[in-house]
C-alpha cells in the first residue's frame, strides 16, 4: 500500500511541478517585474533563471509530500536528489542539444523541462522507496537545498557573467530593471 501511495504521489507530483513550473515562466512579467517575485520566478531567459521553474515547484510539492508521508527527514533527502537531478538534466541537456542544433528550440526546451522533472521524480521515488535515507543526518539535505536556494537569491541580483547566466535574447545578466 505504501509503495502505491508513494508512486501516486510522485506521478501526480510530476504533473503538478510541470504545470506550476510552466506557469511560473510568466509570473515575473505578470507581476510587473516585482523584485520579490523575481527571487522565485525567472527574471530573464538564461538557463540559470529557468532552473527556478524546477526548484521552487519541487520544494512546494515536497512540503505536501512530507505531510502526506509523515517523514520529513527522508522526504528532504528525496527532494535534494530530485532538485539536483532535474537541474542537472536541464543544464546538461540544454547545452548538449544546442551544441548540435546551434540554437535554442522552444519545443525542445519544453520537452527537456518535462523530461528533467520526470527524471527528478524518478530519483526521488527511488530514494523514498528504498528507504536508504532513513536515520541519516537531516542537516545534509537541508544544506544542499539551502545552497541552491541561496544561489537563486544571490545570483538573481549579483550575476556572474558566464554563459549559464546569460540571457541570449537581451545579452544581459540577472534581473533587468
Amino acid at each position: 500500500m505504501q509503495d502505491k501511495k508513494l508512486f501516486s504521489l510522485h506521478l501526480f507530483g510530476a504533473f503538478f511541478v510541470i504545470v506550476l513550473g510552466s506557469l511560473m515562466h510568466f509570473v515575473y512579467q505578470w507581476s510587473g517585474s516585482n523584485t520579490i517575485v523575481g527571487l522565485f520566478a525567472p527574471v530573464n531567459e538564461s538557463v540559470w533563471e529557468h532552473l527556478k521553474l524546477a526548484f521552487f515547484p519541487i520544494m512546494f510539492y515536497g512540503i505536501y509530500e512530507a505531510f502526506s508521508l509523515k517523514n520529513w527527514s527522508e522526504v528532504l533527502y528525496a527532494k535534494a536528489a530530485e532538485v539536483y537531478l532535474a537541474m542537472s538534466f536541464i543544464i546538461s541537456g540544454f547545452y548538449i542539444y544546442t551544441a548540435f542544433a546551434g540554437e535554442s528550440i522552444l519545443v525542445v526546451d519544453i520537452l527537456l523541462f518535462c523530461f528533467a522533472i520526470i527524471m527528478g521524480k524518478w530519483g526521488s521515488y527511488i530514494v523514498l522507496s528504498k528507504g536508504e535515507a532513513q536515520g541519516q543526518p537531516i542537516i545534509i539535505p537541508i544544506f544542499f537545498l539551502a545552497v541552491a536556494m541561496a544561489g537563486f537569491f544571490v545570483f538573481t541580483f549579483n550575476t556572474p557573467e558566464i554563459p549559464l547566466f546569460l540571457d541570449a535574447n537581451s545579452g544581459s545578466y540577472g534581473i533587468i530593471k
